[in-house]
């Protein structure tokens, strides 16, 4: 089976996967608009599930995963998957995070009043949550103009386990200044020295 999943019927990628697709008698889904040189490419030998009402390219995620779930559903018929609650469900969460909706009722407002002014990670631990991380960050850069990091936790942590810690570690004692670490030590060497031990067991100091 394979599933064709765009916005763009002329795009060459999704063209070209089409006619390949037709050509080696594979089952093909179009989860884009069904017009263009897609259409030709693909007229009578697919099923189509293009969007009934157009939405802005950002906010395609949900139907891009309904069509995926859909298949799913046809390869594997034992997957229990209730299509109409999944709308359900999306449809109220739209009116709860609509903008008429008061702040202190509104989990996009009160979502967006936390981040505004900090620093924001969007962290994945499995194929999954990392995708939506990914998508997350896209969608935050794309609509908000909020530029966010977006983390592989199971990575992330290994290495910092492994020894970014160490770059935590002050290499100065409290109370030395820019100014006195460049004059902690005179040209001989003496004077008093700001440098603390490094976790290797060395120390540093300018000088």
């Amino acid at each position: 089976m394979l599933i064709l999943a765009g916005d763009d019927p002329g795009d060459p990628a999704l063209v070209s996967a089409a006619a390949t697709g037709v050509r080696r008698g594979a089952q093909i889904v179009v989860v884009a608009p069904f017009e263009g040189p897609l259409r030709d490419a693909t007229a009578g030998r697919a099923v189509v599930l293009a969007p009934r009402v157009r939405v802005p390219d950002d906010f395609g995620l949900a139907h891009y995963l309904a069509a995926g779930l859909a298949a799913l559903r046809v390869v594997d018929p034992a997957l229990q998957l209730d299509l109409a609650t999944l709308a359900d469900e999306l449809d109220a969460e739209a009116l709860r995070n609509s903008a008429g909706r008061e702040l202190f009722t509104n989990p996009a407002k009160n979502l967006a009043a936390r981040m505004s002014g900090r620093d924001v990670v969007l962290v994945g631990d499995t194929a999954a949550t990392l995708a939506l991380a990914r998508h997350g960050a896209a969608m935050l850069l794309r609509v908000a103009h909020k530029a966010v990091s977006r983390w592989d936790l199971p990575t992330r942590s290994s290495r910092f386990a492994g020894g970014w810690a160490q770059s935590l570690v002050p290499t100065t004692k409290p109370g030395c200044s820019t100014t006195s670490r460049s004059t902690a030590r005179d040209q001989h060497g003496s004077g008093p020295s700001c440098s603390l031990p490094m976790p290797s067991g060395r120390s540093w100091s300018p000088g």
